[in-house]
């Protein structure tokens, strides 16, 4: 059997023809286009067989259009979200490699809550996670310390009350001692 494009109008027209006058063998068509062909062919049936007129049978035709058109959405979004989860799944086996070779309890923490973000596709989980903020040389300026963020390394000017959150990363700040 020749592989059908779908996607191309003409073809695509020419198979909703044959399926309504019921010589299209649409077996092997993927689960949308097997759905919609055979309603397409019950359509013919009830227009030649049970005197169904052409407006209500073309009327019916539109609507499983737009029904196969919105289930064929769905489905590419769910290949979409399952193509990314198995390339997430890839990016995590290869940050357990690097935690294994880690001697730094920091690192191994960093990357950990890095795989735990790619397996729940949970964008900036690793940043949300409260870190202790690095203590680095404490300088005055107009009244306020320095301090770094610890997953950027960034300066946080801010007085702690102010500053929950780097502003360049977004990483929440933990500012206990």
């Amino acid at each position: 059997m020749k592989k059908i494009d779908f996607r191309d109008t003409t073809q695509f027209a020419l198979l909703e023809d044959e399926a309504i006058d019921n010589v299209l063998d649409y077996d092997s068509f993927p689960p949308e286009e097997y759905k919609y062909f055979s309603k397409l062919a019950k359509l013919g049936y009830l227009n030649r067989h049970k005197n169904w007129s052409v407006k209500i049978c073309e009327e019916r035709q539109a609507e499983y259009k737009k029904q196969y058109q919105l289930e064929k959405d769905i489905s590419a979004k769910g290949n979409q979200v399952y193509k990314k989860y198995q390339e997430n799944i890839i990016k995590s086996s290869e940050l357990v490699r690097k935690i294994y070779k880690s001697e730094s309890n920091a690192e191994i923490t960093d990357l950990l809550l890095q795989v735990i973000e790619l397996l729940t596709n949970e964008n900036g989980f690793a940043e949300r996670i409260s870190r202790k903020m690095l203590k680095g040389k404490k300088v005055e300026d107009n009244g306020h310390n320095v301090y770094f963020c610890p997953s950027c390394g960034g300066s946080v000017w801010q007085i702690k009350a102010e500053s929950k959150f780097c502003f360049r990363c977004g990483q929440k700040l933990d500012w206990s001692k």
